[in-house]
């Protein structure tokens, strides 16, 4: 009976060991996890702090800049853009106008040197009758005989539009179908023009001579058209 007894009682004090054992491993490990969560806090404090102090600043930097909105007008600048997109568009339809009117110039001028072309010596003496015709033709699609202008057609200024000092006249006082060429500025090209259609007309190909015309007619009136929609 004694004996069974002690050796429950053993049973019990090694169980006893075993439990005491048990919970020292778990208040070890409970100490380090509280470590670590001190370690965790400690870091979370720090980056709290360093957040705290961005937002400071942040703060400070939107105040600087709303005192800076305060004093900053607005208006000004969308008035400099207004007046800035109305000379944009004002160069833009000037040289739109420079550029059209030189062309249709130059329209004029090689229509001119085609009708002296065609009123020249050489070709008045035709014997062929068709070819006689065909020239006429080709007269009448360039507005008949009218008397050949000795210099091109180049716009000049009228004695009302003539400057006082020499300063260049303004885009304001310059007639929008008018552009001020230098005299020179067609003869050399003309005079070429003329003896190289002389020297094309000894065959006389009247088709691609009035080809030519009425493809200078079509340009001509696409020109009127594009200064009509500026």
């Amino acid at each position: 009976m004694i004996d069974k007894l002690m050796e429950k009682i053993e049973c019990v004090w090694l169980r006893t060991e075993e439990l005491n054992a048990e919970d020292l491993n778990i208040k070890k490990q409970i100490t380090e996890l509280e470590k670590k969560i001190e370690v965790i806090n400690d870091d979370n404090i720090r980056i709290f702090k360093d957040i705290q102090l961005s937002l400071e600043a942040n703060f400070k930097r939107i105040e600087k800049l709303e005192a800076k909105l305060d004093i900053f007008d607005v208006s000004g600048m969308v008035n400099i853009e207004e007046e800035l997109s109305e000379l944009k568009e004002k160069q833009n339809h000037w040289a739109t106008l420079e550029n059209v009117t030189v062309c249709r110039l130059g329209i004029e001028n090689l229509e001119d040197v085609l009708r002296e072309v065609l009123l020249s010596v050489e070709l008045k003496g035709i014997t062929d009758v068709d070819k006689g015709r065909g020239r006429l033709e080709l007269l009448g699609m360039l507005g008949g005989e009218k008397p050949v202008v000795g210099e091109s057609r180049v716009a000049t200024l009228s004695s009302s539009d003539k400057p006082t000092d020499t300063g260049s006249i303004t885009p304001s006082k310059r007639d929008p179908f008018e552009v001020i060429v230098p005299k020179d500025y067609w003869e050399s090209a003309r005079e070429d023009l003329i003896q190289d259609t002389l020297d094309d007309l000894k065959e006389f190909e009247l088709k691609r001579y009035s080809d030519m015309i009425r493809t200078l007619t079509k340009l001509r009136e696409k020109l009127e058209g594009k200064l009509h929609d500026t």
